[in-house]
C-alpha cells in the first residue's frame, strides 16, 4: 500500500514536471515567435515585407503574450513607426484607423484586459508624434464611440484626455488652490443623476474613514440650476464643492477629460493623478492600510 503511494505520487510528480516544462517550452517559443516577429517589424521597409507584418498583427498576433514580454512597448512603437517609415509621404490615417479598430474587435474577443493598456500605450506613441486625432479615435472606439480620425470629436478628445492623464501631475481646479500635500478624490457629478446620486451617497457615508484617512474630498457639479445645486450641494459633508454653471463646458470638465458623470480621479500627496474610477470600492481606499502612492505605485506596475 505504501509502495503504491509513493508511486503514485512520483507518477503525479512526473506529470506536475512534464507540464511545467511544457508550459515553460510553450512560453519560451511564444517570446521567440514574438521576437523573431519584432525583428521582422524592425527591418521591414519593402511593399511586400510591410504588408506582411500588417495582416500578421492585424490577424495573428497575440497580444495577451506580447504584454507579458519584454517588447510591449517597443513592439508597439516600431508597429505605428511601420506606417510613417517614409518621411515623404504623409500618415496613412484612414488605413492605420481601419487595421486598429480591426485589431481592437479581435483583441476584445481574444484578450479583453488587453484592451486598456494597448490602447494606452498606441495613444501615447501616437500623441507623441502629433497623431492626437488618430489617438482620441482609437480611444473613442474602444469606448463604443465609432468615428473618423479626420472628425474633430469633443468627446473623443476628452476620452483621450481622460486615459493619458494616469501617471501626470494633475491639472488646477479653477476656483480652488491645493491646499498641501494631501491626497484629493476629485467627484464630478450631476444632480440630476441617478449613478451621481448613489455614488455621493455612498461617499457620504464613509466620508468620516476617507477624512481620518487624511483624505480631501472635493466635488465638481455639471448643474446649471443654482437652486437644485444648493438643494443637493448642502447635503455633502466636505467642504470643498464646486459649481460655475458652465456644466460640461467647464474648464474643470474639459481639463480632466470628463465626457459623463459620475466620475472620480484619485490624486496622490505627490499632486499626481492615480487613476480614474467610477466606483468608491474600486480605489480600494477603504481596504488598504497603506496610502495612495503605494496603491499609485501598484497600478503603475501593471501597466
Amino acid at each position: 500500500m505504501i509502495h503504491n503511494s509513493l508511486t503514485y505520487i512520483h507518477i503525479i510528480a512526473l506529470l506536475s514536471a512534464i507540464s511545467c516544462s511544457h508550459n515553460q517550452s510553450r512560453s519560451y517559443e511564444n517570446y521567440t515567435e514574438i521576437e523573431n516577429r519584432y525583428y521582422h517589424l524592425k527591418s521591414a521597409n519593402t511593399d511586400a515585407e510591410k504588408e506582411d507584418m500588417k495582416a500578421y498583427v492585424c490577424d495573428t498576433l497575440n497580444f495577451a503574450e506580447l504584454y507579458d514580454s519584454p517588447l510591449w512597448d517597443k513592439f508597439i512603437e516600431d508597429w505605428i513607426s511601420l506606417f510613417s517609415k517614409n518621411p515623404a509621404q504623409a500618415f496613412p490615417t484612414e488605413e492605420f484607423t481601419y487595421i486598429s479598430k480591426r485589431i481592437l474587435e479581435r483583441v476584445a474577443i481574444e484578450n479583453p484586459e488587453i484592451i486598456e493598456p494597448l490602447v494606452r500605450k498606441s495613444a501615447e506613441v501616437l500623441t507623441g508624434i502629433d497623431q492626437e486625432k488618430i489617438a482620441a479615435c482609437i480611444v473613442a472606439y474602444s469606448n463604443g464611440i465609432n468615428i473618423s480620425a479626420n472628425d474633430d470629436s469633443e468627446i473623443a478628445m476628452r476620452l483621450l484626455t481622460a486615459m493619458m492623464l494616469p501617471g501626470t501631475k494633475a491639472p488646477a481646479l479653477i476656483g480652488l488652490e491645493w491646499v498641501g500635500n494631501k491626497e484629493k478624490l476629485i467627484i464630478f457629478y450631476d444632480s440630476n443623476c441617478s449613478g451621481c446620486k448613489s455614488l455621493l451617497s455612498n461617499i457620504t457615508d464613509r466620508y468620516e474613514e476617507l477624512s481620518e484617512k487624511g483624505i480631501d474630498v472635493i466635488s465638481l457639479s455639471a448643474d446649471t440650476d443654482k437652486t437644485l445645486y444648493t438643494k443637493y450641494a448642502e447635503k455633502l459633508p466636505w467642504k470643498n464643492k464646486l459649481f460655475d454653471y458652465q456644466s460640461f463646458s467647464s474648464g474643470n470638465f474639459k481639463n480632466y477629460g470628463v465626457a459623463a458623470v459620475p466620475i472620480m480621479y484619485l490624486i496622490d500627496s505627490d499632486g499626481l493623478v492615480v487613476d480614474r474610477f467610477d466606483t468608491l470600492e474600486k480605489t480600494d481606499l477603504l481596504h488598504k492600510e497603506s496610502d495612495i502612492k503605494t496603491i499609485n505605485n501598484e497600478k503603475k506596475a501593471l501597466r
